[in-house]
């Protein structure tokens, strides 16, 4: 398994300690198959995930109140996923990058 960066949440949503999660754009497929995500070196139950469109909506079992919420804003969300969804997540690995006409 290999830990990916899935997201940063955002803020709360609601009062029952759903979190607002802004995804980034490669790990889109990741959320509909989450069973756990890691925050600040927490691991924490999904039992719910709904997509926004923007973003996503994550319901964990430990979570349940906007306080708890709260002090996670800004903080990096993780996952661990088999390495061949890592490599379709990560699937710009490998390309060269020309900016102006310079390798980078």
């Amino acid at each position: 398994m290999k830990k990916i960066k899935i997201g940063m949440l955002l803020k709360p949503q609601g009062l029952t300690g759903e979190l607002r999660v802004k995804h980034n754009m490669e790990a889109i497929p990741v959320f509909y198959d989450l069973d756990q995500v890691e925050i600040n070196g927490k691991m924490y139950d999904v039992l719910k995930v709904t997509d926004r469109g923007g973003f996503f909506i994550l319901k964990t079992a430990q979570l349940t109140d906007i306080n708890q919420v709260e002090p996670l804003r800004t903080s990096s969300v993780f996952a661990y996923v088999t390495e061949e969804v890592a490599n379709e997540v990560n699937n710009n690995v490998g390309y060269t990058v020309i900016a102006n006409g310079n390798t980078v």
